[in-house]
């Protein structure tokens, strides 16, 4: 195991408990993604990608494999896959994502970047881990974050951000079909996998331009005051209409909405309140809800039904 001994203001010991305490999940194979996955510490994970004699057998199969399609259906058929995610019911699926920590990027297909991309992510201070993807022409990476995200919208938020941030610093590109929280990572085989216990975790800025600064400006232009009981929920749809409109995120909404209704007289039902936010973002934050033709979510594509069923 090739590891960075870099202390970070911890000690050794302290690192190697850190680590030694991470939680993974891991599945047999992908086509079964519906089963629930079983708890696993992560340094055994690390351990089956370094040692696992089976793995090995069908990661040298595989990158025998000439064509695109058979290799991804021989992944699917033989290979165990992992998430550093919590998911209800330990199952991979999106509308079962629950939070995580951790942020695994997907560098594939970097031909002569190959080994400049496993140098420079090797020395940067964020990365927890690294390892060569199961085709061989990329790599995974592994980082901790200092705050948990708690949806699907966060978790894409961080992965962008951290994304971006080696872009700028390295100039290479993350595999966009990688993205999501529920997005299997397949075992593969690496002896050689690159393990910092000591890596700084990364924050992800707050999103400033969804986050009012300014209590009385935000008062002064939205005419922020408590209302009587017949005027409760138009004024609470005017607010979110404006909102949504000005991109702001949910959680905010809800944060600055519960101050304005303790100004109504009476308040409106807590239950309620979420209900009529939960209600608006679902109609009117998704633009693509408001084209005239009705796409669907699939595949991280969005899709249009030409015929009925296809």
């Amino acid at each position: 195991m090739e590891q960075n001994n870099t202390n970070h203001n911890l000690d050794a010991k302290n690192d190697l408990t850190h680590a030694s305490g991470i939680t993974a999940f891991i599945g047999k194979r992908i086509k079964e993604s519906g089963h629930p996955m079983r708890p696993i510490p992560l340094m055994e994970v690390i351990r089956l990608i370094q040692t696992s004699k089976e793995i090995k057998h069908n990661i040298e199969t595989l990158r025998t494999i000439p064509d695109n399609e058979q290799q991804q259906g021989f992944k699917k058929d033989n290979l165990p896959y992992f998430t550093l995610g919590e998911f209800s019911e330990n199952k991979l699926l999106k509308s079962n994502f629950i939070r995580t920590k951790y942020l695994i990027l997907d560098y594939d297909h970097l031909g002569e970047q190959l080994s400049y991309t496993r140098t420079v992510l090797r020395a940067d201070p964020f990365v927890f881990s690294l390892f060569t993807s199961p085709r061989a022409d990329g790599v995974k990476v592994i980082i901790e974050l200092q705050e948990y995200v708690n949806n699907l919208e966060e978790y894409n938020e961080a992965l962008t951000y951290a994304a971006e941030k080696f872009q700028k610093l390295y100039g290479i590109t993350f595999d966009p079909a990688s993205k999501g929280a529920a997005r299997a990572c397949y075992l593969s085989y690496d002896p050689n996998l690159f393990l910092n216990i000591g890596a700084e975790k990364l924050e992800i800025p707050r999103r400033k331009d969804t986050y009012p600064r300014d209590g009385v400006e935000l008062a002064d232009k939205f005419e922020f005051r408590g209302v009587g009981k017949g005027g409760r929920q138009s004024a609470l749809s005017a607010l979110l209409g404006k909102f949504i409109q000005q991109g702001w995120h949910k959680d905010h909404s809800i944060e600055l909405l519960r101050l304005w209704n303790q100004q109504n007289i009476p308040p409106l039902d807590e239950r309620e309140l979420l209900q009529q936010i939960e209600s608006h973002y679902t109609k009117y934050a998704d633009p693509v809800r408001r084209l005239p033709v009705k796409f669907y979510a699939k595949d991280n594509c969005y899709v249009r039904l030409m015929d009925k069923g296809k």
